[in-house]
């Protein structure tokens, strides 16, 4: 049972853990309400009236000791929002979802190249077996069979797609409950996303300027929080919330 004290520290850590060179992240960050929460397996971004992202302080405690690899956590829930994930399939499987990952952490890779982050999706998936091993970057166990590891070598040289990804994961065989375990966010079974709902296009918006922004010079360069003032009325509320949440 997290206790209050534990859960404000978590939230101050999230809320932190952005790198030195990303201060619009922390803008971003502003729009979500975060909380510690034990009913997500990690971590997920839930699409209410104003997004909540929820994280597990379990999870944090074992496996992100640094805030390199918290922050690659919260990256990874902002990517499924960003890249329309929950929008895409009316019903989706553990290959569609382990598609998106596998996508979503070669992205980050790319953007994060330094151990400080990939490391934290090496010592996730770095040993794994089969379609998990896409999860995590060269430099773990070797990847098989040599289906999977020509397309993991695309993929982490921004050369592969989802939908390649997904039929590659399907023609493997089917996966066992224990692959959808692993994965991040709050994949409880089929039909499941790790983010929760459909976002509005205005947040997703927000997101997509800020996660794909260039590192700045100085804070006022990057942190035009102008980008958000289309969201929210003068006393912080939203101007015109959105409908489907």
């Amino acid at each position: 049972m997290t206790t209050p004290a534990e859960a404000q520290s978590l939230v101050r850590r999230v809320l932190d853990a952005v790198p030195a060179r990303s201060h619009a992240l922390g803008a971003l960050l502003q729009l979500f309400r975060v909380e510690a929460s034990e009913d997500v397996p990690t971590a997920c971004v839930s699409c209410e009236r104003r997004p909540v992202l929820r994280v597990n302080p379990r999870f944090v405690d074992e496996h992100c000791r640094t805030d390199a690899h918290l922050f690659v956590l919260v990256m990874h829930e902002l990517h499924h929002v960003l890249l329309g994930h929950t929008r895409l399939f009316p019903r989706v499987t553990p290959a569609h979802n382990i598609a998106f990952d596998a996508v979503i952490n070669a992205l980050l890779c790319a953007r994060f190249p330094e151990e400080a982050y990939t490391s934290f999706f090496t010592q996730l998936y770095g040993e794994a077996a089969g379609a998990l091993r896409l999860l995590a970057p060269p430099g773990g166990a070797p990847v098989e069979p040599p289906r999977l590891a020509s397309l993991h070598a695309a993929l982490y040289e921004g050369r592969a797609t989802a939908e390649e990804v997904f039929h590659a994961i399907v023609e493997e065989g089917p996966l066992s409950a224990g692959d959808l375990a692993a994965l991040l966010g709050s994949h409880v079974g089929e039909g499941a996303w790790g983010t929760e709902g459909p976002a509005d296009t205005l947040v997703v918006d927000a997101i997509r300027r800020k996660t794909s922004a260039p590192t700045f010079a100085t804070l006022d360069d990057e942190c035009q929080i102008d980008d958000f003032d289309p969201l929210f009325d003068e006393t912080g509320h939203w101007e015109n919330p959105p409908a489907n949440w």
